[in-house]
C-alpha cells in the first residue's frame, strides 16, 4: 500500500468487534483503524497511490458511464487462455472481459519457445471503484425460510456522499432510504419465501447526478424435504419376461438394463468411489472397493495395478487418522468408534493380503480389540470383532464365544443371519432349517 504522510490525517478512530466485523467481515475480527484524512486527499485501496483532488464529484466524474451498472457476473476466476502464440516481436494480445467482482486478480502467465524451455510470470490486477455497493446472500433457500440480505457501502471518496440506497427482490422495490453517507454504511433486509424456483435480490445505490453501482444475486429456491427415488431392482435370467406398472404421480420412469452383472458392482463401485467427503469409514469403504475393483479389472484381463498409487494413497490417510489409543473413530480427531475402527481394520487386512505395505501396529490393535471383546462390547460388536479376528487368523477360542453368544436372544432376524454366518465361517456345524 502506498505511503500515508502523517501530516494528511485529520483523526483516528478505532472499531473493534462485531462493530468491525460487520463492516468489514472476518478479516477485521482483531479490529479496524478508520484513518480520516484532511480535505483533498484521498487514499485508494489495494496499493493505488493516493492523489489530492477538489471533492468526491470530481473523482467520480473521471469514471466512464458504461461503468454504471448492476453487477451480475461473478466468478472465482476470471480467464483463460491456452492457445496464444506470440509475434515476430515476441508479444502477444487479446481481448479480456473480466467477471464483475471488485477485487484483485491474480495473474499467472507460462510460457514455452520452441525448445520446450519454459518460463512463468505471476503478477496482479486491480479492480477499483471509488463508490459501491455490495450485497451478500445465502447460496440458496429452502421455500419457507427466513434469512437476511445484507448490503454495505464502500465509500472511498474524500467527503459523505448523499445516496439513495435500494433492496429489490425481482425487480420490485421493497426498501429505500436517502441519506448521506460517510466511509461505509451497512443496510439489512429481512424476508420469507414460500417460491419454490429462484429469487433475485438487488442492492444498490444511486447518486441524484445519475451515478449508480450495484450487485444482483439469483438465489435458488428448493422445496422442502427430501427427494426419494422408488424403484426395484430384478435379476433376469434367459427368457424371463415381467411386466411393470408404475404410479403416474410419482413422475418420470428411468430404465436400465444391463446384461453383465459386473457391470451392476462396477456402477456401484463408482458410486461410493466419487463420494465428496473422506471420514475413515468413507476412507475404509473406498480402499474396499478399489481392491474390488483390482479383482474386477484382473478378471476382465485389464492392467489392475492402475489403482496401485490410490489404494496407497487411502492406507496412508488411514494409518495417518489414527486416534491417541493408535485405532480409529469417524475422524483423526474423534474419539474411538468400535464399529470403525472394525471397517478400518478388514479393509487395511485386505490390501496387506494383496501385498500392499501396510505399516501399523498391529499386534498392538488386536489387544486391544480383544479387550473390547471380553469386557464391554455389545452382540453386535461381537459378531463383528469375532469374525475380524477370523480374517486375521488370531488364535482365540471361538467356540466358548459362539457358545456364550448363542444363548443371548437375538434382537433381529439379521441379527440371528450374522450369528450362523459367522459359525460357518469359524468351521462350525450350522442348521439352516430355520432360514
Amino acid at each position: 500500500m502506498a505511503e500515508l504522510r502523517a501530516e494528511d490525517i485529520e483523526k483516528m478512530e478505532i472499531l473493534k468487534g462485531d462493530e468491525a466485523m460487520a463492516i468489514y467481515g472476518a478479516k477485521a475480527i482483531n479490529g479496524v483503524i478508520l484513518i480520516t484524512t484532511k480535505k483533498g486527499i484521498v487514499f485508494m485501496p489495494n496499493g493505488i497511490a493516493p492523489t489530492a483532488t477538489e471533492s468526491s464529484d470530481d473523482l467520480l466524474a473521471g469514471f466512464d458511464p458504461e461503468a454504471n451498472a448492476i453487477r451480475n457476473n461473478f466468478s472465482d476466476y476470471g480467464f483463460w487462455e491456452p492457445h496464444l502464440v506470440t509475434d515476430e516481436k515476441g508479444t502477444v494480445r487479446f481481448p479480456v472481459t473480466f467477471p464483475d467482482d471488485v477485487t484483485k486478480w491474480q495473474t499467472f502467465v507460462i510460457g514455452m519457445n520452441g525448445k520446450r524451455q519454459a518460463g512463468i510470470h505471476e503478477g496482479a490486477v486491480r479492480s477499483f471503484k471509488p463508490l459501491m455497493a455490495q450485497l451478500a446472500m445465502p447460496r440458496f433457500m429452502v421455500a419457507g425460510d427466513s434469512i437476511s440480505g445484507i448490503g454495505k457501502i464502500l465509500n472511498y471518496t474524500p467527503d459523505s456522499v448523499s445516496l439513495f440506497r435500494s433492496f429489490e427482490i425481482n425487480d420490485s422495490l421493497v426498501f429505500s432510504k436517502n441519506e448521506p453517507v460517510g466511509r461505509s454504511a451497512i443496510d439489512s433486509l429481512h424476508f420469507t419465501t414460500n417460491r419454490t424456483d429462484s429469487l433475485r435480490l438487488k442492492y444498490f445505490l444511486k447518486r441524484d447526478d445519475g451515478y449508480l453501482d450495484g450487485e444482483e444475486r439469483y438465489v435458488p429456491v428448493v422445496p422442502l424435504g427430501m427427494e426419494e427415488s422408488v424403484g426395484v431392482f430384478m435379476a433376469l435370467n434367459r427368457d424371463t419376461t415381467v411386466s411393470l406398472t408404475f404410479d403416474p404421480q410419482l413422475g418420470d420412469v428411468n430404465f436400465y438394463a444391463q446384461a453383465d452383472v459386473v457391470d451392476v458392482l462396477e456402477q456401484e463401485i463408482n458410486y461410493v468411489l466419487y463420494y465428496v467427503y473422506n471420514c475413515n469409514e468413507q476412507l475404509a469403504s473406498k480402499l474396499k472397493l478399489l481392491i474390488a475393483q483390482r479383482n474386477i479389472d484382473s478378471f476382465r484381463g485389464i492392467n489392475s495395478t492402475k489403482h496401485d498409487r490410490e489404494i496407497g494413497r487411502f492406507i496412508n490417510q488411514l494409518i495417518k487418522n489414527q486416534n491417541d489409543e493408535g485405532i480409529w473413530g469417524w475422524w483423526s480427531d474423534t474419539g474411538t468408534n468400535m464399529w470403525i475402527t472394525i471397517h478400518v481394520m478388514e479393509a487395511l487386512l485386505q490390501a496387506k493380503w494383496y501385498g500392499y505395505s501396510v505399516n501399523i501396529r498391529e499386534q498392538s490393535i488386536f489387544d486391544h480389540l480383544f479387550w473390547q471383546l471380553q469386557s464391554k462390547a455389545t452382540l453386535d460388536e461381537k459378531l463383528a470383532l469375532l469374525r475380524l479376528f477370523r480374517l486375521a487368523n488370531m488364535k482365540i477360542d471361538y467356540g466358548q464365544h459362539i457358545g456364550d453368544m448363542a444363548k443371548a436372544p437375538f434382537k433381529s432376524v439379521t441379527q440371528y443371519m450374522k450369528f450362523l454366518e459367522l459359525k460357518r465361517y469359524c468351521g462350525f456345524e450350522t442348521k439352516t432349517d430355520t432360514i
